[in-house]
């Protein structure tokens, strides 16, 4: 009786010191991040200034830099799996009954479990292969660069035996769904099909998606089963994450958002929306319309469709509900305008696109501004109709004094965008050196002129900002491998055989094409989007007379569309948590701008020279 009265205690005991040890490493990385990214800043920034400034040679700067950035990169995303806000597909998940959905539930765990094992076990013996290399220019032994996969890994897995065993509460009928998941992935990782290998892939893919796991577990999962199917050593794709990842273009990311997050914690959303509202908030449905117009200042700032939503979305959201614009209508619109985010730059999806591509990032960001326009403006002419159709309200008349004060309030901020698009556009700054002068400006008029963020908060905002890079940067490591399995296997080249089939008008392949990316965008993130189908499909285009840089701009407003309806739709979700709407309402109320955005595309791919007249009128391209 004694041995059974105990273990319940010591079970509980047990599970106390897993979430206590949880929650202890997750505070040790936070701090580690919170380093790591101000160190970034710093290293970038004296690069900057050696160069541009005092006319010397910072050498090594990009080499720590980017090292730097691996580091965070698996170190976020070990934050974002204790947080458990790594993107998923919930479409399947959330309509099951409640044991189906806990099979599923506990299969997806634990191939996440095998996953981020694998990266422990083979990070290991890779970090231990390299130990006697070291880096070009700094002799940086790179063992302590490969280290950072199997140390985030084994920090990982700490957080998922904490969330299986205290949250899940594993019980013994689990055990089923475990070992099918175990016995399932095994087999896949041995089974001779090569010839079989896209098919293998792609079941496998939806299997995993359809499984809640995240995004870029999946893609990881099916990477690896594609490399063994392919009967290469799956230690290759481990070499493919980290070397994709040690690129200095993309430390743009994280300074991207780092900007967006500082000036968002502030009252700059406000600000703007303030001065918006005196341009055009005299018109019928000027509400509506100063969110489109805010929306796309601040998606000069953030880059983010995410962040524009958020942001923008808790000023303007409650306010329109309380001048009578309709819940539904409201959610719809902000949804629609945050993804505008996506489009201006420096839209971060831009830079990805520049990089995979292999195109200029001034010319990108040149040829996007034009049908950036566009989209806004079809958007502003739905809200005006419906606006129109149900007599929503005027705000204050135009006033010039009202137009100059709201002005003098936000003019600082106006800057930013200045700093980071005529930075990049003058050829006075690379991309990521345009990044961290828009941090130290960001930060600069949030504590120092608008002093609306507290010097203690940044602490706060750089973890925030690791996790939000660590979840984004974990789909593009994973997304690199995969895109390079397909590769290999001459993806590119069946790909474009197939569409030939149908045509041989660069048109009509197009807007395939378009298809196939609108449609990839229910269930897939942009991102996974971009680093998978953007190198099978782009020899395609170029093959047949597409321009890059023209498809990048109709890739990144096509993959915007994806960001407004479910089941992903991440800025319909975000709209609908501030407005309490329901996603099925809403999804209905976001059709009219969908349709918008359709016949955006459509025009865009009839007339590309629309996105190029800005570029060649500038001498870019």
């Amino acid at each position: 009786m004694s041995v059974t009265a105990a273990t319940p205690e010591a079970k509980a005991r047990s599970a106390g010191l897993l979430h206590a040890a949880s929650d202890m490493l997750d505070s040790v990385v936070r701090g580690t991040t919170t380093l790591l990214m101000s160190s970034l800043v710093v290293v970038v920034a004296l690069q900057v200034v050696c160069r541009d400034l005092l006319q010397l040679a910072f050498a090594g700067s990009e080499e720590l830099a980017t090292y730097i950035f691996i580091w965070l990169t698996f170190l976020g995303a070990s934050i974002a799996f204790k947080e458990r806000s790594h993107p998923v597909l919930a479409v399947l998940t959330d309509r099951l009954p409640p044991r189906a959905a806990r099979f599923v539930e506990m299969f997806g765990l634990t191939c996440t479990v095998l996953f981020v094992g694998f990266l422990l076990v083979r990070g290991s013996s890779l970090t231990l292969a390299v130990a006697t290399q070291q880096s070009p220019l700094l002799q940086i032994p790179m063992w302590g660069v490969y280290a950072a996969l199997p140390i985030a890994a084994a920090v990982t897995l700490l957080h998922l035996a904490d969330h299986i065993w205290n949250e899940q509460r594993a019980q013994p009928q689990d055990l089923l769904p475990m070992a099918v998941a175990i016995a399932g992935v095994g087999w896949l990782t041995h089974v001779d099909l090569v010839s079989h290998v896209y098919a293998i892939m792609v079941v496998a893919m939806v299997v995993f998606m359809l499984a809640r796991i995240p995004i870029a577990v999946s893609l990881g999962l099916t990477a690896i089963i594609g490399t063994a199917v392919s009967s290469f050593p799956d230690i290759t794709f481990l070499n493919r994450m980290i070397g994709g990842l040690n690129n200095f273009t993309l430390l743009a990311v994280p300074l991207f958002l780092l900007t967006g997050a500082i000036m968002a914690a502030g009252s700059l959303a406000q600000r703007l929306v303030d001065f918006a509202n005196s341009l055009v908030g005299w018109i019928r449905g000027g509400l509506a319309l100063s969110n489109i117009l805010v929306s796309a200042l601040f998606a000069d700032i953030s880059g983010s469709a995410v962040a524009d939503t958020a942001a923008i979305g808790s000023v303007m959201m409650p306010y329109m509900i309380r001048r009578g614009y309709g819940v539904n209508f409201t959610t719809a619109l902000q949804a629609s305008a945050g993804s505008l985010g996506m489009q201006f730059p420096p839209s971060i999806s831009m830079l990805l696109y520049a990089w995979v591509a292999g195109v200029s990032t001034a010319a990108l960001f040149s040829a996007s501004l034009v049908p950036a326009c566009l989209v806004a403006l079809s958007f502003a002419a739905v809200a005006y109709i419906t606006a129109r159709r149900h007599q929503y309200p005027k705000e204050a008349r135009f006033r010039v004094a009202l137009i100059a004060h709201s002005f003098r309030r936000c003019m600082f901020a106006l800057v930013t965008p200045i700093i980071i698009v005529g930075g990049i556009l003058g050829g006075v700054f690379t991309a990521t050196e345009a990044g961290v002068v828009a941090v130290l400006y960001s930060m600069l008029v949030s504590l120092g002129i608008y002093r609306d963020v507290p010097l203690r908060r940044m602490a706060s905002i750089l973890a925030e900002t690791a996790s939000a890079m660590g979840r984004m940067m974990f789909i593009i490591a994973s997304a690199v491998g995969m895109s390079w399995i397909i590769i290999v296997n001459q993806g590119p080249q069946e790909f474009g055989a197939a569409l030939k089939t149908f045509s041989d008008d660069p048109l009509i392949i197009l807007l395939l094409v378009n298809l196939l990316i609108i449609a990839l965008g229910v269930f897939l993130d942009a991102t996974a989007i971009l680093l998978v189908v953007v190198p099978v499909i782009l020899p395609v285009l170029v093959g047949v007379g597409v321009d890059p840089v023209v498809f990048g701009v109709i890739f990144v407003t096509s993959c915007a569309l994806g960001a407004i309806h479910p089941p992903v739709g991440l800025s319909l979700f975000i709209a609908c948590g501030i407005s309490g709407a329901k996603i099925e309402e809403a999804s209905l109320a976001v059709v009219p701008f969908m349709i918008a955005k359709i016949v955006d595309i459509i025009i865009l791919s009839i007339f590309p020279g629309i996105a190029l007249l800005l570029p060649h009128w500038l001498g870019i391209y």
